[in-house]
């Protein structure tokens, strides 16, 4: 499902077409016109266009519960006991187990992107895990468990999505059980902090059959949208965690969501432009050209992808 930038529609890309099976978690945008999404059922991540086309078996994984663009070159796909990584082309680069000791056998649910070389994974035994990409870049880099729900959390578990804030080395991560939203540091046995009850406000605004499922958080322009899979409605909270509303398109739109993001590229009227000191002199009978640098949500060109600005 595609929901517009003014945030009160919602048009349907993908519907069940033969290829997607069932049980989609996951999606990152590899650009601004295609988009991953995994099958669990069906053992495969798979590509598609915007325009709802099945471009293909993007790899053949193991159960994948989890994806992540990490920047313009790698794919980090979640699976049992693996984390798997792959070039945007879907070669493999490199697996990392994700099992130690009590955690074996569990799975990557959601992954964020800590620094350039770290990730931050939630497995389904209630670990949050740091993974070192590549230890040759920083001999320091090491994996670790960082928190465990059993000791951290309260006893509270079954983890939903997670965030990181690398500036401040924290993280944000939700709790599926408690409806809470934790605020931790990254360092292994850091500080954890409540940041936001859903439960809380919820019960006090508004009469729900369902209990609250928040499954997936992302943070953009400022804000965090909180995916709530039993409710069908997007969360959004301010920067400091307050409680500003919710988008709810209409009762069964999103047919219970497991995950979202946000699709890179120059759609969204809150694209911000950014005035150049560049000093432009014609005469008269000269085209008049405009230097416009295209560049979408990770700062990547766009001039390869649309015709010459200028004309």
């Amino acid at each position: 499902v595609g929901i517009n930038y003014d945030e009160m529609e919602f048009e349907s890309i993908v519907a069940e077409d033969g290829n997607m099976g069932k049980n989609l978690y996951g999606v990152g945008f590899l650009n601004d016109h295609e988009f991953l999404t995994a099958s669990t059922n069906e053992d495969k991540v798979m590509k598609y266009d915007i325009s709802g086309q099945y471009l293909g078996i993007f790899a053949n994984v193991k159960q994948p519960l989890s994806v992540l663009i990490i920047d313009e070159e790698r794919v980090a796909v979640g699976s049992v006991d693996e984390l798997i990584i792959y070039d945007y082309e879907g070669n493999l680069e490199n697996i990392f187990s994700t099992a130690s000791g009590s955690t074996a056998g569990s799975v990557v649910l959601h992954m964020a992107k800590a620094s350039e070389n770290e990730l931050l994974c939630v497995t389904s035994s209630d670990v949050v895990l740091k993974l070192c990409l590549d230890r040759s870049l920083d001999p320091s880099c090491v994996t670790e468990i960082v928190h465990s729900a059993t000791v951290l959390f309260e006893g509270d578990k079954d983890f939903g999505g997670i965030i990181a804030d690398p500036a401040n080395d924290e993280y944000l991560i939700v709790s599926r059980e408690s409806n809470t939203i934790w605020r931790c540091g990254m360092a292994e046995d850091g500080e954890c902090v409540e940041w936001a009850n859903l439960s809380r406000v919820l019960d006090s605004r508004t009469k729900f059959l369902f209990k609250a499922d928040p499954r997936a958080i992302l943070r953009y322009d400022g804000l965090y949208y909180v995916l709530d899979f039993s409710r069908d409605v997007i969360h959004v909270l301010s920067g400091g965690g307050d409680y500003l509303g919710q988008l709810d398109i209409r009762i069964g739109a999103y047919n219970s969501p497991t995950d979202f993001a946000v699709r890179p590229g120059v759609y969204a009227p809150k694209c911000s432009v950014v005035t150049t000191n560049q000093q432009l002199v014609y005469k008269a009978g000269d085209n008049i050209t405009l230097p416009l640098d295209l560049r979408n949500d990770m700062s990547a060109s766009l001039v390869t992808h649309f015709p010459d600005p200028s004309r």
